[in-house]
Order: C-alpha cells, then structure tokens, then sequence
C-alpha cells in the first residue's frame, strides 16, 4: 500500500470552487470552508453591508424575477 501524507488527504476531503472560469473551465481553487465559492470567486464576500448596497441587490433581484417571468410566459 503506497503512503500518503496529511497534505494528500486533506486534499482530498477539500470541496472545490463551483464557480466557473472565463475560460469555462471549473475553478480547481478549494473553496473557502463552509461555503461553495474559492476566496477569487467570492467566498470571502459578505454581501452588501451598507443601505445603498442592499436597495441594488433588492432592485437586481427584481428586474431578474421579471425577466424571468416574462420568459416563463413566453
């Protein structure tokens, strides 16, 4: 049996960056413990923190539902 050292098998229990390269490829970076994102992809990111931030994200979200609905209907 070949031995494998810690390094390795932290390696292998490690869950990869689900995000997706410009190049299409799949992001090879570990993702930040606890969430789905490597720290270049925004596993660091808290989200918008200040009122202007989150009025954006929530008028964002909104032109998207609407989209999508309007897709949906078609």
């Amino acid at each position: 049996m070949e031995h494998r050292g810690q390094n390795q098998l932290a390696q292998d229990y490690t869950e990869t960056c689900e995000a997706k390269t410009r190049r299409g490829t799949e992001c090879r970076n570990a993702a930040v413990p606890g969430k789905l994102r490597c720290r270049f992809h925004g596993g660091l990111s808290t989200g918008p923190t200040s009122q202007g931030g989150k009025d954006r994200i929530a008028e964002a979200q909104r032109y998207r539902w609407e989209r999508w609905r309007a897709a949906a209907d078609s």
